[in-house]
Parts: structure tokens; C-alpha cells; sequence
């Protein structure tokens, strides 16, 4: 693997290469796992804070450092700027020709002309370059095959159906949540990547709000997401509801509830086609409380 943690725990393999020559999708497995012309494979943190905890690329083989670019901004939350940002090339085996993309500023520790072992630290995972979010993007050409795109994952929708893996990783399409928690305000997604002001307890005011949010993998087109928040006896006080509308594969949804409201402890509950998925609990403190 080219990134240190476990799938599906750690980091998530969200977008594939693009097969579908057209303006469509299609990943190597048939699905949409990917999007329009993307040629690597990505392999995404849950957030900014544990990309923070650096977390380290590996050299998936053997091989030669051919380029190293480093000291580009590394925290880029929308596709904004172009190309892989800070980025590590190097020749495995004497024919695959791989780009580490995306990687953290000032991160690599190797450099042009360095021999590299398989495992070996590269750097660290960032968000450099055409990025949204703290990710590893990996690219692979063959070099004996006239320097063409390599998809290393054996798939029924792959032209060449072999695995560059020893141990191929999952195709993960399952529906669970990775994470959730509370803000005292109406978040961007910018501010929830960064996870700021992440709390289960809510100090709040009357100009304030309480937002309950969850980052869920595996939503469906159609799916309904539902959120109730219940007082301490259990009666339901505030309940939202959402419709998917399209496949979301890494995607965060919130809702809040304004201030002021009764202090005290609320339970928040969050379910998808009506399945409990996430269930917290929330303390709300008002300020004039404190005075």
C-alpha cells in the first residue's frame, strides 16, 4: 500500500481511474467511483486534523526518484489551482513510471536520483495542487507500453484485467458512517475538513447555533438521511430530514437547531432509510448561565 493506515479506518479509496472514454464515468469495477478524465487513484483521509497527525506515503516498490517538487501550499480545500502540487515521481522496476501526488509542504525525503526500497517513506499526505481535501493521488504509466495509463486494479471494466496488487484492496461501496460530532455554528465544508470547533459540548448564545454533522461513505441516490435531537425524557424536539441526490461516496451532512433552547443534555440521533446509524449526545450551556 502506498499510505500508511487501514482502509475503510484510516483513509477511504474513493475515486478510481476513469474508464469511460466520453463525458460519462465508469471505474475499472463498472461503478462511479470516479470522475470525468480522472487518471490516478485517490486515497483520502477523513479530515485536514489527520492529515495534521502525518500520515505517511510509501514507495509501492523498488525504484529511482526521476523528480521531487516540494513547498507548495498544502491545506487547498477547493479545486482552485492545477496539476499535483508538491509531488514525487519515480521509476519502479525499470518500466512503471509513478507520480505520489498532492503531498504535504516541506514532507519528502527524497530526492532526484535517491534509489528507493518498496515501503520505503516517501513523505507525508497533504492537499497541494488540484486538491479539496487531504489526499494521496496515485498515476502509473508503463513506460515499455509507450508511456500509457495504468490502472493497477483488476476489474470486469479494466482493458487490461491484471492486478498490479499483491493484495488487491476492497472495492468498498458498503453505506456506514466514518465520523460526527457537534459545532456552535452553521459550518462551510471547508470548516468541517479543518474540524474546527468540534465539540459535544455546545457553549452557546441567543445568536448562535447548535449543528449536529456526520461524514457518511456509501450514500445512494434517493437515500433519505434523518436526524432527530431528543431532550433527556425522550420526547423527539427537533427532527430533519434530507434526500440524496446522487451517489455520494465521502460527503458530510448537518443540520442545526437555533438558539436559545432549553439548556442541558440532547440526544442526538442519525439514520439512513430509517436505519440508526449514528447516535451522540450533545450538553448545550448558555452563556448567561455562566454570569
Amino acid at each position: 500500500m502506498p499510505i500508511q493506515g487501514l482502509q475503510g479506518k484510516d483513509f477511504f479509496i474513493d475515486m478510481y481511474i476513469d474508464h469511460d472514454p466520453s463525458t460519462g464515468i465508469k471505474d475499472a469495477f463498472c461503478g462511479d467511483k470516479t470522475y470525468n478524465g480522472h487518471k490516478g487513484t485517490d486515497f483520502t483521509l477523513r479530515s485536514f486534523k489527520t492529515m495534521d497527525s502525518g500520515i505517511y506515503v510509501h514507495a509501492i516498490a523498488d525504484g529511482v526518484v526521476l523528480a521531487a517538487s516540494d513547498g507548495e501550499f498544502d491545506r487547498n480545500t477547493d479545486w482552485l489551482k492545477t496539476g499535483m502540487g508538491n509531488f514525487i515521481l519515480i521509476l519502479h522496476e525499470g518500466r512503471y513510471r509513478t507520480f505520489y501526488g498532492h503531498l504535504m509542504k516541506n514532507s519528502s525525503k527524497v530526492h532526484l536520483g535517491d534509489s528507493v526500497k518498496k515501503g520505503q517513506v516517501l513523505a507525508k499526505v497533504g492537499s497541494s495542487g488540484y486538491s479539496k481535501g487531504p489526499h494521496l493521488h496515485l498515476e502509473i504509466y508503463d513506460i515499455l507500453l509507450m508511456d500509457k495509463l495504468v490502472d493497477p486494479f483488476a476489474g470486469p471494466c479494466q482493458v487490461n484485467n491484471s492486478s498490479l496488487w499483491e493484495y488487491q484492496p476492497i472495492y468498498d461501496t458498503a453505506s456506514y458512517p466514518i465520523e460526527d460530532g457537534f459545532t456552535p455554528y452553521i459550518p462551510r465544508l471547508d470548516s468541517l475538513k479543518m474540524r474546527w470547533f468540534v465539540s459535544d459540548t455546545i457553549y452557546a448564545n441567543k445568536d448562535t447555533v447548535a449543528c449536529h454533522w456526520i461524514l457518511m461513505h456509501g450514500l445512494r441516490k434517493q437515500d433519505i438521511v434523518k436526524t432527530e435531537w431528543l431532550d433527556r425524557n425522550g420526547k423527539i424536539k427537533m427532527q430533519y430530514s434530507d434526500t440524496v441526490k446522487e451517489n455520494e461516496w465521502f460527503t458530510y451532512h448537518w443540520n442545526y437547531v437555533l438558539m436559545p433552547v432549553r439548556p442541558g443534555m440532547y440526544l442526538v440521533r442519525c439514520f439512513v432509510n430509517d436505519k440508526l446509524v449514528a447516535i451522540r449526545n450533545c450538553y448545550i450551556k448558555i452563556y448567561e448561565e455562566e454570569q
